[in-house]
């Protein structure tokens, strides 16, 4: 017999389930056998940082928006140029190179790992026209893991 009241289970629908692009441009660690981090890259961004397992993202969309005081404000995975290189033939390191599609400017991203610690380095460079540059703020923005 079926019951009269099927509420579903305690907090239905629950919270939106979050996947990233199955796509990836490159998954990362450090050289050491040891290290605990990984890090995936999709489309100009760090799309996932895994610590201690692989099975839980500790972060989601690692970002950096280019905000010019108007409505509109860029992102890198959806509208800027992307491309994505090795540092080094010898090195687990990337350079991501993100450019704006008028040209105004350049998003310039390296990524390593450390060896013994876990965390991921990161040097960013915002690069572009002189006129510009000094009338926009970029922001570091992390998406919910």
């Amino acid at each position: 017999m079926r019951p009269k009241h099927n509420k579903g289970a305690f907090g239905w629908p629950g919270a939106r389930a979050r996947w990233t692009h199955g796509d990836k441009d490159v998954v990362g660690t450090a050289y050491a056998g040891s290290s605990r981090i990984w890090f995936i890259l999709w489309n100009g961004i760090i799309t996932e940082v895994y610590y201690l397992t692989v099975d839980h993202p500790q972060i989601r969309d690692l970002q950096y928006p280019v905000i010019d005081g108007k409505p509109f404000f860029p992102e890198e995975k959806c509208h800027l140029k992307s491309k994505c290189e090795s540092l080094s033939d010898h090195a687990l390191g990337y350079q991501i190179t993100n450019v704006d599609l008028g040209g105004r400017y350049a998003i310039v991203i390296e990524i390593i790992t450390d060896p013994h610690l876990g965390c991921i380095l990161q040097h960013t460079e915002l690069t572009g026209d002189e006129t510009f540059i000094p009338k926009v703020s970029p922001y570091a923005h992390k998406g919910a893991a």
